[in-house]
């Protein structure tokens, strides 16, 4: 059964990329403007991630009834494949059309790699930005497989999402003399969808959530700060501008996708327009930068029209791929029973 308040918060969250990715927020100065928009991509982004978590665990919550090693891995392979055909088909299709009707210049082996999904994390030129984010959900994929061996539970994600941000901690303080750049903040970013699956065990439980979801910020604040401290002169380091701009961005981005994602799902604040596009997210956001650019190229000097036009092409797109293509591979997925 789908909850309102899961598409709502989906339609939000594609809504919020779609408004960066459009360039609504172009009404400014050019680095207000850039920054806004980007701040609006993350947020929108990382509210994907905590409801990736909240609906995974929700799909296999009822499959730890069994203890026996060979029923878990059989489960681990059916969870598999309904997560590849609801992910891998409609991508490949994505690529496809993107490599067809916006650009070409790309070699095979680049083409290639896309195809996995897991190019991020190879340092592989992406076909479309956008796709950045899906390696992190193939990555969280990756170990619900290993946490369904384990038959996990409260507890158990409780732990892990304490590991994570202290093991984030840890990496951004080790990283004040090894150049590892912002690895340790990927590794947080996982932290987003297990906070996901708390909000699953404690869907009642809106003080404790909170608690959590304060400890994360208060984590990604540590993180930062241990990133910039300068431990032999005990001093903070000195930041250019753009990596000044760039911690602020990515913890304001943080707070919001966290305070929305509670206010939303707790309060049950739901819209229309925001639940149809939470129905259509997945289709939107692997197609909506191909619509943009086909707007784009009709070079029309009106930003509202244009604006419009944007929106309007973007929609029409993924909701003639959602009932045309997307809901075919929602009927083989409900074949395959846990």
């Amino acid at each position: 059964m789908r909850l309102k308040e899961i598409d709502n918060l989906r339609g939000l969250a594609i809504f919020l990329v779609f408004l960066a990715h459009a360039e609504f927020y172009n009404f400014s100065e050019k680095i207000f403007s850039t920054q806004l928009g980007n701040l609006s991509g993350l947020v929108g982004v990382y509210i994907f991630f905590i409801v990736s978590g909240y609906c995974i665990i929700n799909s296999i919550s009822k499959i730890h009834n069994t203890n026996k090693l060979k029923n878990k891995i059989t489960i681990c392979f059916k969870f598999l494949s309904k997560r590849f055909l609801r992910l891998y088909p409609l991508y490949w299709l994505s690529i496809f059309l993107y490599i067809f009707f916006i650009n070409s210049n790309f070699d095979y082996i680049t083409i290639l790699l896309n195809l996995t999904m897991v190019q991020f994390f190879l340092n592989i030129e992406m076909v479309q930005g956008v796709y950045w984010s899906l390696s992190f959900e193939i990555f969280f994929y990756s170990v619900v497989f290993f946490l369904i061996l384990t038959s996990i539970n409260r507890s158990i994600a409780l732990n892990i999402l304490t590991f994570i941000l202290i093991s984030s901690i840890i990496l951004s303080l080790i990283s004040s003399y090894i150049n590892i750049n912002l690895k340790f903040y990927s590794l947080y970013l996982i932290s987003l969808f297990f906070f996901g699956i708390i909000t699953f065990y404690n869907k009642l439980n809106f003080n404790f959530i909170f608690k959590i979801a304060c400890l994360s910020f208060l984590s990604l604040i540590i993180i930062f700060v241990l990133k910039k401290f300068d431990f032999n002169l005990f001093s903070l380091k000195e930041l250019s501008t753009f990596e000044n701009n760039e911690i602020i961005l990515l913890t304001f981005a943080n707070f919001l996708a966290l305070a929305t994602y509670c206010y939303c799902f707790f309060k049950q604040k739901t819209n229309r327009f925001l639940i149809f596009l939470g129905k259509i997210s997945y289709s939107m956001y692997l197609t909506h930068e191909i619509a943009i650019q086909f707007v784009l190229d009709l070079k029309i000097d009106s930003f509202f029209i244009t604006f419009i036009l944007k929106l309007t092409l973007s929609i029409l797109i993924a909701y003639l791929l959602h009932i045309t293509f997307e809901k075919r591979f929602y009927s083989l997925i409900k074949k395959i029973n846990y």
